[in-house]
């Protein structure tokens, strides 16, 4: 289970739509688009229906509410737990973002 306690950063729920694409080691790829739960300038939490094991790989793409700018990051899941028949919370560590767009994520994170 993820542990709250090792979190550098503020939290803030808030629903952003994220578009993504996953490529698997075969060459393989796939996409989609989903809702996060919450977000801070570490990694993003969303609910997803289709998603690998931890260390499945994401390029990111989504808007922040209140700034033009279309963040892009890479991703790495750290952990799921399933909801229910369809979805499941996946745990997202940002692993590849500009220090420019962290401090926008972090900066709406510390605003509430």
């Amino acid at each position: 289970m993820h542990d709250i306690n090792k979190r550098k950063h503020g939290r803030i729920e808030k629903k952003i739509l994220v578009w993504y694409q996953t490529t698997y080691s075969k060459g393989d790829f796939s996409f989609g688009k989903e809702v996060s739960v919450d977000i801070s300038a570490g990694g993003i939490q969303m609910e997803m229906e289709d998603i690998d094991s931890p260390g499945t790989e994401l390029m990111m793409k989504f808007q922040v509410p209140n700034h033009a700018r279309v963040i892009e990051a890479k991703g790495e899941v750290v952990w799921t737990r399933r909801l229910n028949a369809e979805k499941y919370l996946v745990g997202v560590k940002f692993i590849e973002i500009s220090e420019f767009e962290r401090e926008i994520i972090n900066r709406m994170a510390s605003s509430g």
